[in-house]
């Protein structure tokens, strides 16, 4: 991500923690750059673009703050028991106050019919496709 671009990739695998951090950093370097540089444009300008490009950085901190808690998540609890077995690893993209943010979780399917995405539950994230402050915003 550039500052020029200031897009998240839309790729169709998951990112692995390594590239997200690389990502931020590129980004905060990129940033960094951009408010030292000798250029001639206004404060209005500069804030405009700082303002797309902080969302941005903030959105990949989201990455990967849902990227690492999938990776911790215990999924012990429903496979030892023997009704869920592990599905796919599915995408999502959660909508927060700072824009889009994409991540992948496992969904898990009971062997009885129907499933769902225990790390969803387990962060307190509903179906809905909204972060939790997104919703409490929108309902005031």
């Amino acid at each position: 991500m550039s500052l020029e671009n200031g897009k998240r990739s839309r790729q169709q695998h998951p990112p692995t923690i390594q590239q997200v951090q690389d990502q931020i950093r590129s980004t905060c370097d990129d940033i960094i750059h951009f408010c030292t540089q000798q250029t001639g444009i206004t404060f209005y300008h500069a804030e405009q673009a700082l303002r797309i490009n902080i969302s941005s950085l903030a959105c990949l901190f989201f990455q990967l703050f849902l990227m690492s808690f999938h990776d911790r998540f215990d999924y012990s609890a429903w496979l030892e028991k023997g009704e869920y077995y592990k599905g796919p690893l599915t995408s999502r993209t959660l909508t927060t106050i700072y824009g889009e943010v994409r991540y992948w979780r496992t969904y898990l399917i009971r062997k009885e019919g129907g499933g769902f995405y225990p790390v969803d539950a387990g962060i307190g994230l509903t179906g809905d496709g909204f972060s939790p402050l997104v919703m409490s915003l929108v309902t005031r």
